[in-house]
């Protein structure tokens, strides 16, 4: 009775670490045949698509984390799942300034809903991989209420909007203090 328990014990043993390693080949294999050069997380942060018109919140998503394989960058993005928004690439010489960044945002403190502050942003995209609505270069910013909380808006054509409110930001800030020791 021992050994065959032994036995069945180092069957299972040896099929799991298989299911590991063939695992790890199929990442492996996938990422080479999708000539991927990074890999994404969730970032436990959350975005949502906001109606500024009418001042609502429609649907929210994950933000991810996209950091390159050389560890020279990472990138926060939103899947459209038609398409992919890099909304702050960061390498780690740009770390703290994206703290004060979402610092800012955290302590500003609106009087009444109707306010807002535009605040140009001067970070940028490194990269041209995807589809993105942030054009290279400097975009604004809108430090804005919608739907009774505050919103930092990546992404504002008048009509729709990206937003993430501030607990969700708090969380990205965590994610960049990590950072600090993930990149090169």
């Amino acid at each position: 009775m021992m050994i065959k328990r032994n036995i069945l014990f180092l069957t299972a043993l040896l099929t799991l670490s298989g299911c590991q390693a063939a695992l790890d080949v199929s990442h492996k294999i996938n990422k080479t045949l999708t000539f991927k050069d990074f890999e994404v997380y969730r970032t436990g942060a959350y975005y949502c698509d906001l109606d500024i018109k009418d001042n609502k919140i429609n649907s929210c998503g994950n933000i991810l984390l996209r950091i390159q394989d050389d560890e020279s960058y990472a990138s926060l993005t939103i899947d459209l799942y038609e398409g992919v928004i890099y909304f702050a690439d960061v390498s780690k010489s740009e770390i703290d300034g994206w703290l004060k960044y979402l610092d800012d945002f955290i302590a500003w403190q609106p009087k009444e809903s109707s306010d807002f502050i535009i605040v140009e942003s001067s970070k940028k995209q490194t990269h041209n991989m995807g589809f993105s609505f942030i054009p290279k270069g400097a975009y604004p910013v809108e430090y804005r209420v919608v739907g009774g909380k505050k919103q930092f808006i990546i992404a504002n054509n008048n009509s729709y909007a990206f937003g993430i409110n501030e607990d969700n930001i708090k969380t990205l800030k965590q994610e960049f203090i990590s950072l600090k020791t993930m990149l090169k």
